[in-house]
């Protein structure tokens, strides 16, 4: 019998090891800067780093068509490389416009370790973590400055209002917040409020365990968003609701409310431009 071939093991990605991470440079300042985008791609690409010539195509006014299939071959051929060293903590990823990683998609249990790598992907970084339930995984991700995630989605997790109540503290400087489809009611929205005074967009959702009594504990999020200063600076707010759609009064509440500019009902705004876009009122007519 032919002895088994032995496989040929994959050659470890390189990354740069003495250069400042992205959070360090100036693109993290002005996300707009393609500019500097460029340095730090070209100083990649001197220090042998996989990402550079990735992130120096991707970055490219007019690509050649040789360059764009340049591009695809790379991100199919390298893939996860691509992401850099938060690649371990993450269970799947999106790329933006300019070969940064700015969507990630992973488990509490891998976020938590893996934060600050996962934090310096990208300054306008869309976060969703899954499986939050066991209350020490939920004590260490209290402990997280979680307002460094542009976007934090944390649905189907389950959260109740004691849950709620120990990770708000974490919440405080967030932005842009997903909590459907969750197990809490108002008394949790209630103590995030002290600490959303940052907070411009909020996606709340009715549980499957929630549906019989989806329109009391939608009136009691919307009592709760209405009453509480600390939510006063909302924008944009989604709800979804197993039961029925909220009442146009009760809707009209939200629609009061000082700098909103959006209110829909269906499912979270999960693409980041229809949420900005939400939160300066161009998404006219979308209740989803």
């Amino acid at each position: 019998m032919a002895a088994a071939k032995k496989k040929t093991p994959k050659p470890a990605p390189t990354f740069a090891a003495q250069l400042p991470p992205l959070a360090a440079s100036r693109f993290w300042e002005n996300p707009d800067d393609l500019d500097a985008l460029r340095v730090w791609a070209d100083a990649l690409v001197e220090q042998g780093d996989v990402r550079g010539e990735f992130l120096q195509l991707a970055t490219l006014d007019q690509p050649s068509e040789e360059q764009q299939t340049r591009q695809a071959a790379l991100q199919k051929k390298l893939g996860g490389q691509l992401v850099g060293p938060a690649r371990p903590f993450l269970r799947s990823w999106q790329f933006g416009a300019f070969g940064l990683v700015q969507s990630v998609v992973t488990e509490a249990k891998l976020f938590v370790p893996g934060f600050e790598l996962i934090a310096q992907l990208h300054p306008r970084l869309t976060a969703s973590v899954t499986a939050l339930r066991k209350k020490p995984l939920i004590e260490q991700f209290a402990a997280l400055p979680l307002k460094r995630i542009h976007y934090l989605i944390i649905d189907w997790t389950g959260l109740t209002d004691d849950a709620l109540r120990a990770i708000a503290p974490a919440l405080e400087g967030v932005k842009n917040l997903s909590l459907a489809f969750n197990d809490f009611t108002r008394a949790g929205l209630d103590a995030l409020a002290v600490h959303a005074t940052s907070l411009e967009s909020l996606a709340l959702g009715t549980s499957l365990k929630q549906r019989e009594q989806g329109d009391t504990i939608g009136i009691g999020w919307i009592d709760s968003l209405t009453s509480n200063p600390g939510f006063s600076n909302l924008r944009s707010v989604t709800l979804y609701n197993y039961h029925s759609r909220p009442a146009e009064t009760q809707l009209d509440r939200l629609r009061a409310m000082p700098k909103m500019k959006f209110v829909g009902v269906g499912s979270p705004l999960y693409q980041l431009e229809k949420l900005e876009a939400a939160k300066v009122g161009a998404l006219e007519g979308e209740l989803l």
